[in-house]
């Protein structure tokens, strides 16, 4: 199991429009300009994004182990989120990509609200959620000191691609309501792009294949995931197998998720070796307390 799949309980839910957000992009950090210092910085159109001119962080002592990120008109909050976190969001990586995080970056839990500049509200309010994460990757650096670089590592790698009889998901329709679909912890519906992970159990509904390869890799998978699916639409699905330490079916019967995926889903893990990109975390420190 992961260090995340612990933390969240069985109905922790991920609505991209208020809570955990999973990118379907990787975005790249680049060495800073002059005296060979790599720093991670925003390249291409995040140059252009407006960055938060006010953040107040503190430490949060979120017993629920629930994770949370809301965006507002000015900015954004989050709740309970690990710095760990913001980097894999930061740059739209899996755990297993990040190299050199220090223990404290795993376990320490802050609260952060920022806000953009009152000039840069319009600007702002017109990004959708992947291009406002990007202005994550300045929080880090403005904020907890944080200095990285790419690097492509030759490492074993789970590579997703479509099982024999071809894929099982069910496409979805981007006008979907899901009145009956996904429910929240308040019992509301979840809209497309919401996806509720447990032990044992993934269901998404409008979801990305590169999404399912996120939550996939916050299973403790002993390599990372690359999809090699070719497949770019939007699909409905639920996954169940037996977790790892965790109760058998009534019948005793255990499903691995190896067999969940291919059975339930039409696609297969495959172990190869290749290069695979990484970040590799130079420095970072806990944010001074404002």
């Amino acid at each position: 199991m992961s260090r995340f799949n612990l933390r969240w309980a069985v109905g922790t839910f991920l609505a991209f429009s208020t809570a955990v957000l999973l990118s379907s992009s990787i975005l790249h950090a680049q060495s800073a300009p002059g005296a060979g210092d790599s720093t991670a910085r925003i390249d291409g159109i995040s140059r252009d994004l407006p960055t938060f001119s006010v953040a107040a962080i503190r430490p949060d002592k979120n017993e629920s182990g629930m994770v949370t990120v809301r965006f507002l008109d000015d900015g954004v909050v989050f709740t309970g989120v690990p710095a760990e976190f913001l980097v894999q969001q930061a740059f739209a990586v899996e755990p297993d990509r990040i190299v050199g995080l220090p223990a404290w970056t795993k376990t320490d839990q802050f609260a952060i609200q920022a806000k953009v500049d009152d000039n840069d509200v319009p600007k702002w309010k017109s990004l959708n959620w992947k291009t406002r994460k990007i202005a994550f990757q300045a929080l880090l650096v403005s904020r907890f000191s944080f200095k990285a670089h790419p690097e492509l590592r030759e490492n074993r790698a789970y590579s997703l691609v479509i099982a024999k009889n071809g894929p099982k998901l069910h496409a979805a329709n981007p006008s979907d309501k899901y009145a009956n679909g996904l429910k929240g912890l308040d019992g509301s519906s979840l809209s497309s792009g919401a996806a509720i992970t447990g032990p044992g159990k993934i269901a998404m509904q409008g979801g990305s294949i590169s999404t399912l390869v996120k939550l996939l890799s916050n299973q403790g998978l002993e390599y990372p995931i690359v999809d090699e699916t070719g497949l770019t639409g939007i699909y409905d699905f639920k996954l169940e197998w037996t977790p790892d330490n965790g109760p058998s079916a009534t019948d005793g019967s255990t499903v691995s998720l190896f067999t969940a995926i291919q059975e339930q889903l039409g696609l297969r893990l495959e172990v190869k070796r290749k290069p695979v990109e990484m970040i590799v975390v130079d420095h970072i420190e806990r944010p001074s307390p404002n």
